[in-house]
């Protein structure tokens, strides 16, 4: 079966690996690989077609287990056609840097507390518009249960790297800072 994406291409494997086991899970079992520990690249050699892997609230393990973690970013998703979605409730734990600096996605989540992070993440994405980033990333996630995706891909268009609402079915949101942008109006296809 797979995972279908919006291009139409497949991922048709894919391993959560999960720090804590939740019932939900179970209904989900049907194609994908569950690990309650880290995986090892090793596992996963070149040429095997593409995968996703879900890094899972491993948190805590990462100062210890940062360079394995770290070869997943650089080596599995450059060169073994793996996609890495590495999920943390903290946007800068001890070892995290980079990893991040390796991420091409970097979705945030609304937070109540230490918005100190977001807006140091929002400094470092762009130290002359981090405002305007700031702004979009309070719009987006006004509501509960909301997020910003942030795109690092190399090829992507800059005025196309903050979004929300990226899913089938939903009417994207792009947001643009407007001083990179004079013109009045932009058509984004």
């Amino acid at each position: 079966m797979g995972i279908s994406l919006q291009d139409g291409s497949q991922i048709p494997s894919s391993m959560h690996c999960p720090r804590e086991w939740q019932p939900l899970y179970e209904s989900l079992k049907f194609g994908v690989e569950f690990r309650q520990e880290l995986p090892l690249l090793e596992d996963h050699p070149t040429g095997q077609g593409p995968k996703l892997i879900v890094i899972d609230d491993f948190m805590d393990e990462i100062k210890s287990h940062h360079k394995e973690i770290l070869r997943f970013f650089i080596k599995g998703s450059h060169h073994r056609n793996l996609s890495i979605f590495f999920l943390s409730q903290c946007l800068f734990p001890d070892g995290l840097r980079q990893i991040s600096l390796n991420a091409h996605y970097i979705v945030l989540f609304k937070t109540s507390r230490d918005l100190a992070q977001i807006r140091t993440f929002c400094m470092q994405v762009d130290p002359q518009h981090f405002r305007a980033l700031l702004e979009a990333y309070e719009d987006a996630t006004r509501a509960g249960y909301t997020y910003i995706m942030f795109d690092f891909k190399p090829n992507q268009e800059d005025h196309m790297r903050m979004r929300t609402l990226i899913f089938p079915g939903e009417s994207t949101v792009v947001y643009i800072p407007r001083a990179k942008y004079k013109r009045e109006t932009m058509t984004v296809l």
